[in-house]
This record gives C-alpha cells, sequence and structure tokens, in this order.
C-alpha cells in the first residue's frame, strides 16, 4: 500500500501544513433515501450457515437473468470477493462492483436543523467506492448495494499511514433493486456513531434531517473502451429526505455494517481483478502506462479513482496543447498545465485525493530529495487545488462543458497574473524559479 508516505518538503509554504488544514471541512454526503422504509434491514431469524462466494456467484447468475436486481447493470468481480460472518444469524459476501462510464455526484441542500442551503453553499463530491453485499439469513439469499464515501476531513489527519476499516470515517450506504436507500451508518475511526432512516415518535434531539439530490452523469462515452465524448447533462437527478441518528445503535445492525465494512476496505481480497478489469479501457491504461511506482501502489488500493484521474489528465492534455500549442517542461504552459490537471482532479474525484494523487506524481523512481522542477509542479499543483476549492460554489449550476471553460478561465487568469511558478535560465545558465506570465499562447 503506497499510502504509507509523509508528505515531501516544501521549498515554499504553498503546500505547507496550512494547505492540509484549510483543505475541505467535510460535509454529510447522502444519497437518495425513501422515508417510508425501515432502517432495521436485519429482522432476526434462525442461524445460519456461511454464505460461500461460489453460492453468492450461482444465486446472482441465476437470479439476475429473470429480475432486476441490484448491481445488475454492472461489472461484478467475483476475483475480489470477500466471505465476512458478522454473526451466528449474518453470513455476508462482499464483492467490488464497477461502472466505469458512470460518475455520481452529490449535494446537500438543508443543514442539520432542515433549513434550506443556498446552492452556493452546497458540495459536490465523486469519490465513491460500490460493492455488491450478499446477505443470507437461514437459508434466504439477498443483495444490497453497498456505496462507501470516505470523510475528507478526518482523512487528512491519517494522509501518512495506510487507511483500513478500523481508521474508516465516513458514511456507509445500502441500496435495493430499485436505487432506493434502505439503510445505512456513520463511522469514526471504523465504529459505528449514526445510523440512517426514518423518525420515529421518541425524542428528535439524536436526529439530523438533510435534504439530498445525487446527480448521475455518464462522465466517459466510449466504443470498445475508445473515448468518444462526454455527456453534457445528468441523465437523472433525485431529491429526497434522509434522516441521520446519531443516538445508540442498534447492536445486531451495527455488526452487519461493520462486518460489510471489513469486507470491502482492507478486509481481504485483492483488487487485483478490479483494476485488471479497468485497464481494459485505453483510455484507463494509457494513464496507468505513465504512471510510476508509487502512483500505481495507490491507485491499485483505490481502483475506483481510475476513470476520473485518467479523464483530469486528457483534459490537461487536450487544453495544454490548445491553448499553448505545446506540452513540454517548465515553461508558462507547463505551469497551466499542472494547475489544470489539479482542479480537474478536484472536480472528478475531490480535493482530497487530488492533493495525494499529485504529491505522488513528484516521487518519480523515489528521487529525493526533490529539484527545482518537483517544487515548481508542487507549487502550479496547490494553485490548481486552491483555485478549484475557491470557485467551486460559484460553478454550482454549469454543466460540463460550461464548468470546464469556467475552470480553465479561473487558471489562465492565475497564470497571467504570475501566481504560478515556472523556470527559465538565462544566458544558458542554471534554471531560476520565477513567476508565470501572459505569453506563449498559440499565435
Amino acid at each position: 500500500m503506497s499510502c504509507n508516505f509523509s508528505p515531501p518538503p516544501r521549498k515554499s509554504s504553498s503546500l505547507s501544513v496550512s494547505i492540509l488544514k484549510r483543505t475541505l471541512v467535510l460535509f454529510l454526503f447522502v444519497f437518495p433515501f425513501s422515508c417510508n422504509r425501515s432502517p432495521d434491514i436485519l429482522p432476526q431469524e434462525s442461524s445460519s450457515t456461511s454464505l460461500t462466494i461460489d453460492e453468492a456467484k450461482d444465486w446472482y447468475e441465476e437470479n439476475q437473468k429473470g429480475a432486476r436486481i441490484a448491481g445488475h447493470d454492472k461489472k461484478v468481480i467475483w476475483e475480489d470477493a470477500v466471505e465476512k460472518q458478522a454473526d451466528e444469524q449474518q453470513s455476508l459476501v462482499v464483492v467490488p462492483i464497477l461502472s466505469p462510464e458512470t460518475q455520481l455526484k452529490f449535494s446537500m441542500k438543508t443543514d442539520k436543523n432542515g433549513k434550506k442551503k443556498k446552492a452556493e453553499n452546497t458540495y459536490i463530491s465523486a469519490d465513491v467506492k460500490t460493492s455488491l453485499v450478499f446477505l443470507k439469513k437461514g437459508e434466504k439469499i439477498d443483495v444490497l448495494e453497498m456505496r462507501l464515501i470516505r470523510d475528507e476531513d478526518y482523512y487528512l489527519k491519517k494522509k501518512e499511514k495506510k487507511i483500513d476499516s478500523k481508521d474508516f470515517d465516513g458514511l456507509l450506504y445500502l441500496f435495493n433493486s430499485e436505487e432506493k436507500l434502505i439503510s445505512g451508518a456513520q463511522f469514526k475511526n471504523g465504529k459505528v456513531v449514526g445510523t440512517i432512516g426514518a423518525p420515529n415518535k421518541r425524542g428528535r434531539t439524536s436526529y439530523m434531517l438533510l435534504e439530498v439530490c445525487t446527480d448521475w452523469y455518464t462522465v466517459v462515452t466510449t466504443v470498445n473502451g475508445e473515448v468518444l465524448g462526454y455527456d453534457l447533462e445528468p441523465y437523472d437527478t433525485t431529491c429526497e429526505n434522509v434522516v441521520i441518528d446519531t443516538g445508540s445503535p442498534d447492536p445486531s445492525n451495527s455488526s452487519f455494517f461493520v462486518t460489510a465494512l471489513e469486507g470491502t476496505s482492507g478486509g481481504g481480497g485483492s483488487n487485483n481483478g478490479s483494476l485488471n478489469q479497468l485497464l481494459q479501457l485505453p483510455y484507463i491504461s494509457n494513464l496507468w502506462n505513465s504512471l510510476n511506482n508509487y502512483e500505481k501502489d495507490y491507485f491499485t488500493d483505490n481502483y475506483w479513482l481510475l476513470p476520473g484521474a485518467a479523464l483530469a489528465k486528457m483534459e490537461a492534455v487536450f487544453s495544454v496543447n490548445l491553448l499553448y500549442c505545446r506540452d513540454d517542461d517548465n515553461g508558462n504552459w507547463n505551469a497551466f498545465k499542472h494547475a489544470f490537471w489539479a482542479a480537474m482532479l478536484c472536480e472528478h474525484v475531490g480535493p482530497f485525493q487530488a492533493l495525494i494523487i499529485t504529491d505522488l506524481h513528484e516521487f518519480n523512481n523515489g528521487n529525493v530529495p526533490f529539484n527545482d522542477s518537483n517544487y515548481m509542479d508542487f507549487d502550479n499543483d496547490t494553485l490548481g487545488i486552491n483555485t478549484y476549492k475557491a470557485i467551486k460554489n460559484a460553478m454550482y449550476f454549469l454543466n460540463y462543458p460550461a464548468r470546464l471553460a469556467y475552470i480553465t478561465g479561473a487558471i489562465i487568469s492565475k497564470i497571467d497574473a504570475g501566481l504560478g511558478t515556472r523556470l527559465i535560465s538565462e544566458n544558458n545558465g542554471p534554471l531560476t524559479s520565477v513567476p508565470t506570465t501572459d505569453e506563449d499562447r498559440c499565435k
């Protein structure tokens, strides 16, 4: 696991500890929820025998032919399946699923008191890991789709060590075949501290009532893995009410949630099957072939980030050639490319992931201590991340091409204003770090 690294030393304060502290205070990412459904998904039944991977696979292949079940339109990666026993009554198989052409984006519409938030105060992200959870109770087998979202604010504090289920801070959601949320849990340090469900007649002091919207985008359109273009609008949007109960969770439900979490994060499985499936797509394999070993290790453990990271790279390469007609090192063009790449990583996988991915990119073959070129890239990457964070609220109502143009304009204005860093050589002397300018554009 490559996340065992210390943040690189900085020549300037642009990517210092203060940057980490200012990197996005976490919001609660929440999915569509029907308040008519009970949060108790684990009725008490007779004890069951352990569910095996082969049994879950046979059940899935038989039932998906005649009914719409969870994960029906996604690739199920059986090579990475994990068997888990929650307790005497609950036996699980957790299997990663992939939908590399689809990206979910979430925005919270109300605060914890149910008060409507202004559009510019909402937040959008797409760092989501999805799995199928097969549950056996007695002789009955059922399947749910699980989505896991990490709490960026907490993870900034844990950036220097490997993160597994015992460290997990964030939210876990369970959906049925109709894409309806039937239950979920909020985690801190791998423990359930809140459950998602409908309010009851008891006191409401422990409840947070939220209205949440989900946009469903097809980000990349492909034919046989070849990228053709990008959809301009979400193909579906849902807005529903969600209640998170931060009171004492039910022990049986907690056992299920913790076991499901272990099955999808740090609980077994190599991730090799999931990674290999993604690498069948040329636009992702092209990114993979350009990565250093540190990046490859990180993406192996966080494979679901690859489609968004690949898209950000393509956008950066396209834009630098469009605006500067070149794509090499050191000049204004390179400063723009790195800043724009970092901003688009924020757009597709979130600022926290953008910070890690851009840092790891500078660990080329372990070249520490870093050279002037590395420090230049660190500065420009930080410029892109901070620029995105400053403009993200203003882009709330924009569709994909408009957001792309808005981000491009914002980055260009920063480069023109001398806020980026480039390297120049005067009179064939050594390279010197200087501010960017508004020169070198395509004629």
